[in-house]
């Protein structure tokens, strides 16, 4: 299913794009003629130039991107490369002329002047359009590489934040409750626990997915830690949080982005001295 996907999507693209080129193509050609005293119409000079120029390189096009998705060896250094190009040349190229001039009606041939002469008019077909799709594919096709090269990093990146976020956010809750155990509450010791397993189960969802979050959902889980992490200060910690609003329900964001910003305030602010502290 995920490759038809693919080559629908591919041929898709490719069919407009070549679309394109071709109604500008007609319509130079539109333009020349009108210059030179010609008739021309409009409609039958796009039709010739789709068919003649369009369907060939749609072909290739189309082709050549699912051959580089499915075997990028293919291309994997200069020489390959450069073998792939000749491939191409000696393949493709005497196909799309014997086409061509089978649309023109070239093939009549009675002598072997009329094959030089067909072998000339022929020279002077494709060579550019073949070269540039080739040359735009191939760019195309490294684009993509890079950009799932970096994708991939970025991922990994994020992938050893969270392992290091994790069990140090955990240790810090976990000093909260034993806080409130050592003190004999019971209550909120079993209050702690309930928004604890709340936590926890945000945590290891984020863990466990690749996706990032949203902005409004980052908040309400460091809405949860402040009222686990209040247990432990009581009235000496007060939050402000300003911008809340339900744009931020749109707005994406990695997953445990906030929480360690809110926990090295904390740490730094109550935990280093007496009295109330107010975050914003």
């Amino acid at each position: 299913m995920r490759a038809r996907w693919r080559f629908a999507k591919t041929f898709a693209s490719t069919v407009v794009l070549w679309t394109a080129i071709s109604a500008l193509g007609a319509l130079q050609t539109y333009s020349d003629n009108l210059r030179g005293g010609l008739g021309s119409h409009y409609p039958t000079l796009f039709v010739t130039w789709f068919i003649e120029y369009a369907v060939p390189l749609i072909v290739l096009s189309t082709g050549l991107s699912l051959a580089l998705t499915r075997w990028p060896t293919l291309i994997g250094g200069p020489r390959n490369v450069v073998v792939l190009l000749a491939g191409l040349v000696m393949v493709f190229q005497p196909a799309q002329w014997l086409y061509m001039a089978w649309l023109r009606g070239y093939l009549r041939i009675a002598s072997v002047d009329d094959l030089w002469r067909l072998m000339m008019k022929m020279l002077l077909v494709g060579w550019f359009s073949t070269s540039a799709t080739f040359a735009a594919i191939l760019a195309i096709h490294y684009w993509r590489h890079a950009r799932e090269r970096e994708l991939a990093l970025q991922e990994q990146r994020m992938l050893a934040l969270r392992a290091q976020l994790e069990p140090h956010f955990l240790f810090n809750a976990l000093n909260a409750i034993a806080a409130l155990v050592r003190d004999g509450d019971k209550k909120l010791a079993l209050g702690g626990i309930s928004g604890l397993s709340d936590l926890l189960r945000y945590a290891l969802a984020a863990s466990a997915s690749n996706t990032s979050t949203t902005v409004a959902a980052e908040l309400q889980f460091v809405r949860d830690y402040l009222d686990l992490q209040r247990l432990r200060y009581g009235d000496r910690l007060r939050v402000h949080i300003e911008g809340d609003s339900d744009l931020l329900h749109d707005i994406e964001c990695p997953p445990l982005l906030l929480q360690p910003l809110v926990e090295n305030a904390l740490r730094h602010d109550l935990d280093c001295r007496e009295g109330q502290a107010i975050s914003r």
